[in-house]
């Protein structure tokens, strides 16, 4: 059994937002749902095409693939993501990628905490050393997984912009 060491300042960061996170997680596995084999991204040709699951063969260079709760495989750095979330204790890497082989369900939770983790870092990074709430952590964080970046949002509650500013 492999164990993933923290450092000190993810453990941190983990303690003082885990409710906002999980409220992420939440939101991210509703959206997205859980498939366990690749499948094609949404603006995909073969997604377009009709197509939904990756099999082995299909053209999977410069298209989106995701797995599990919407982790984008083909991303920048999917493979190095993919190994610090999974490790050893899964299939590998281009047999997911490649449709031959599917992810457990531990697999997929894996991958949507480590991102999760990571795409909370990032906003830590675009927030400095402005507070947020957690409901406003929680779909900074979900946008982020989602491939968007938030920046007009963040830089209303950095200016203190009430919760509603994009409503008026």
């Amino acid at each position: 059994m492999s164990h993933r060491v923290f450092p000190v300042a993810v453990l941190a960061s983990l303690t003082a937002c885990a409710q906002p996170l999980k409220l992420a997680k939440d939101d991210i596995g509703g959206a997205e749902g859980n498939e366990s084999y690749a499948y094609h991204g949404l603006l995909s040709p073969e997604r377009k095409a009709g197509k939904f699951r990756v099999t082995d063969g299909d053209n999977v260079n410069g298209h989106e693939v995701s797995v599990g709760y919407g982790f984008n495989l083909t991303q920048p750095g999917g493979r190095e993501l993919y190994n610090e979330a999974i490790g050893s204790t899964g299939p590998s890497y281009d047999d997911v990628l490649n449709g031959r082989r599917p992810i457990s369900q531990t697999n997929a939770t894996a991958l949507q905490e480590h991102m999760i983790l990571k795409k909370n870092a990032v906003l830590n990074s675009m927030l400095g050393d402005t507070p947020v709430r957690d409901h406003q952590r929680a779909a900074l964080v979900s946008m982020l997984y989602q491939g968007v970046t938030p920046r007009a949002a963040v830089d209303a509650i950095k200016r203190g912009e009430p919760d509603d500013v994009a409503l008026r």
